[in-house]
């Protein structure tokens, strides 16, 4: 029988995972570096892999039945990290990228800046400001505990403070006024966006992180409303939004707020609005 090179195998798993996927190339690669325990570029040069092909067919069977790969892998590279993720938590995606560099350049001339970032998740936004900027502290509130269990299991970062808590709930009331940055990526979708959302998100992903009441804008418009009381005269709220969100997000936000500014995503739709300055 002849031995089917990793090009071979690739080709096939990108061919079956077209049905999925919109990048099925890069997730056949990223498949194969599963299975393996090799890197992506490795994974070119090794020529015997037919003593994985069971391995294979049952993710590519998984990721065919609309599981995330994600899931499957365990892992979602986010802002230069290897963060871990399975079911119960949110899978960071890319637009999420362009909220941490916002952020970040909210903070860029803060010393020791505190950092609230609201409904971790997994801990992207907090891992990556704690990575980035070294001297803030970040304290990192999420609700959820199979999310919290998660951003735990990623929060090596000894700046950063996990708090399982409803919004600002659980944040220690000193902290009122001395926040520099707040920061959220929350649950931001209505339901009819949440329904013609791709299987893997709707089927898969916890609700809780994606859908929220009054047509997806009750989390965003809390944020708005408290997070004032918790920043500094010249601090800043970034939120990750829904592009559907804009005009009423930023309505609300510049009630709150002295400036205020929307910013967009790689594909060019308004998905960061920031406020600073808070009017209390």
């Amino acid at each position: 029988m002849k031995t089917m090179s990793a090009y071979g195998f690739i080709s096939d798993i990108e061919r079956r995972l077209s049905q999925v996927s919109d990048s099925p190339r890069a997730e056949a690669e990223l498949v194969l570096a599963h299975v393996t325990g090799l890197s992506r570029s490795a994974i070119y040069s090794e020529t015997s892999l037919d003593a994985h092909l069971p391995e294979v067919d049952e993710v590519v069977r998984r990721r065919l039945s609309g599981e995330p790969l994600q899931y499957i892998t365990g892992l979602q590279w986010f802002f230069g990290m290897d963060l871990k993720v399975g079911p119960g938590v949110l899978i960071p995606r890319a637009e999420t990228e362009v909220t941490v560099q916002v952020a970040l350049g909210q903070i860029s001339a803060m010393t020791a800046p505190i950092v609230i970032d609201v409904g971790t998740g997994s801990g992207a936004i907090a891992m990556s400001i704690a990575k980035e900027r070294e001297g803030a502290t970040v304290i990192a509130v999420e609700k959820e505990p199979a999310a919290m269990r998660w951003a735990r299991r990623n929060a090596h970062s000894g700046n950063i403070c996990l708090v399982q808590a409803d919004l600002f709930d659980g944040v220690d009331d000193s902290l009122r006024s001395k926040v520099g940055l707040v920061v959220s990526n929350p649950p931001y979708l209505s339901s009819a966006e949440l329904a013609s959302s791709r299987v893997e998100v709707r089927g898969h992903e916890p609700t809780s992180a994606l859908l929220a009441d009054d047509d997806g804008f009750a989390i965003v418009g809390r944020l708005i409303s408290e997070s004032p009381e918790w920043l500094l005269g010249d601090g800043s709220l970034v939120i990750e939004i829904s592009p559907d969100l804009e005009d009423r997000t930023m309505a609300a936000i510049a009630e709150r707020f002295d400036t205020t500014r929307v910013v967009a995503d790689l594909a060019g739709r308004s998905r960061v609005v920031v406020g600073q300055g808070r009017s209390l």
